[in-house]
């Protein structure tokens, strides 16, 4: 199962799995012609263990 967010830059899909680990997924996006820091951040819902995630990258 995947959790699926979309980079609100270029509008593809940043994936990242359901336990919410987000350090695994260390690139998710290198959006072209970015011409300053952007910081993404997206929301993942584990259904297995009811708990929620946030996480966000700065590049």
């Amino acid at each position: 199962m995947k959790a699926v967010a979309k980079c609100p830059i270029c509008k593809r899909e940043l994936t990242t799995d359901c336990k919410g680990c987000i350090d695994l997924n260390e690139a998710p996006h290198m959006c072209n012609g970015r011409a300053r820091t952007v910081k993404v951040q997206w929301y993942i819902i584990d259904s297995r263990e009811k708990g929620d995630k946030w996480g966000s990258y700065e590049y």
